[in-house]
């Protein structure tokens, strides 16, 4: 994408500049493409209030940002930021969108986060088949996590 000087030094400032964020977002997409590797790194910080506002632009932006999420969702690192694609921005995605993501894969991490659980959801709700029966799979999540949870109880 073009460098626009223009855009970038209207980027938040930091992690409280919501009215910032505000005012670039509402130029809009496509206007502000050539920032989108920028605002979508305030997914990855997990708390300023202005990933408050970032968050539900890229949850109806939806196929324009598909390239940054799969780089995401491929990445060996950053669980938190997979999480809050899969729980906050994903969700309002629609499925033909989806189903051209690296979802699969995920349903296989066990991690704090529970991306595989999270993916997994994803999966059912919007209908996007495995190459295992989703039942299957949701069926031996609930065995594992029940499972789990007996080491706790004891």
């Amino acid at each position: 994408m073009k460098f626009d000087k223009n855009l970038t030094s209207r980027l938040p400032k930091n992690g409280n500049d919501v009215e910032g964020a505000k005012e670039l977002l509402a130029l809009g997409y496509p206007a502000i493409a050539p920032v989108l590797p920028h605002l979508f790194q305030w997914l990855e910080t997990g708390g300023p209030v202005v990933e408050s506002v970032i968050q539900p632009f890229f949850a109806k932006l939806g196929a324009p940002a598909r390239d940054l999420v799969c780089k995401a969702l491929e990445a060996s690192v950053k669980p938190a930021l997979k999480y809050r694609l899969l729980r906050y921005v994903l969700p309002a995605w629609p499925r033909e969108a989806l189903i051209t993501l690296p979802l699969e894969p995920l349903l296989q991490q066990y991690d704090s986060h529970g991306l595989d659980v999270w993916a997994l959801k994803l999966m059912i709700d919007k209908n996007i088949q495995a190459h295992a029966c989703l039942e299957e799979w949701r069926e031996l999540k609930i065995r594992r996590l029940k499972e789990q949870l007996e080491v706790l109880e004891r």
